[in-house]
């Protein structure tokens, strides 16, 4: 008998242990769910601002060649394009970015 009761008392304060883990283990992963859908949210618009600033040097890179296309098709090679873009080590690099550094 004495087992039993031993038995029953400690078989109940498992049964709590168990739960306050389970209750902790539910907490933490409400707050891990809203956190890791914000960092994603902000990598993803991160990712996208990235992108479509790349987006805009290409697109600046073939106006530009369009450009000297064009003045060389005419053959006007007195004046300068504004906002030269060239390809270097480092990536896309505008004239007017590269004389500011």
């Amino acid at each position: 008998m004495r087992t039993f009761c031993s038995r029953s008392i400690r078989s109940q304060d498992d049964v709590e242990l168990i739960k306050q883990y389970n209750d902790d283990l539910r907490h933490a992963l409400d707050l891990f769910g809203p956190r890791s859908t914000i960092i994603i949210q902000h990598q993803l618009q991160r990712s996208m601002v990235i992108a479509q600033e790349y987006d805009n040097k290409i697109l600046q890179t073939a106006q530009c060649n369009h450009k000297r296309y064009m003045r060389a098709m005419r053959g006007d090679d007195g004046e300068e394009i504004v906002g030269d873009v060239r390809e270097d080590e480092g990536g896309l690099q505008t004239d007017a970015a590269r004389s500011q550094t």
